[in-house]
């Protein structure tokens, strides 16, 4: 029974040893996927529909810019495609169904922009989102 209680014991430092190696190996604690959705996949999003709001639905950037939570320099951005790579690579996994149908519904009712950015959101990332419904 002693041996079984000291490997719980050696096994719990070894693990605690690994995360804090794995913490400083990147610079702190490890992302979560809403850290990892704000900072990428939500602002993909907000990219991909800005585009498509104006160029299809001739929405202005100002009108967009409000539906989508954003300011309008960050929706001039998105239109002339001055932002990041990691934005722009993200973009090339969100589905373009989906994100046309949310465009289409935005269009009609700009209120509605929220919850369908966190529904593609989901989608991306295959996880249920706990963050809107607080």
């Amino acid at each position: 029974m002693q041996y079984f209680t000291a490997l719980n014991s050696i096994l719990r430092h070894a693990l605690i040893l690994f995360y804090l190696f794995i913490t400083q190996l990147y610079g702190g604690l490890l992302p979560s996927v809403y850290e990892l959705a704000a900072n990428g996949t939500v602002p993909a999003i907000r990219a991909s529909l800005s585009v498509v709001l104006a160029r299809k639905y001739g929405m202005r950037e100002c009108s967009i810019a409000e539906a989508l939570g954003i300011t309008q320099a960050a929706v001039s951005k998105y239109l002339s495609g001055k932002y990041s790579s990691k934005i722009k690579s993200l973009q090339k996994s969100i589905n373009k169904e989906l994100l046309l149908k949310s465009a289409e519904s935005i269009a009609a009712d700009p209120s509605r922009a929220a919850k369908l950015v966190c529904d593609v959101c989901e989608r991306m990332n295959g996880k249920k989102c706990y963050i809107r419904s607080r």
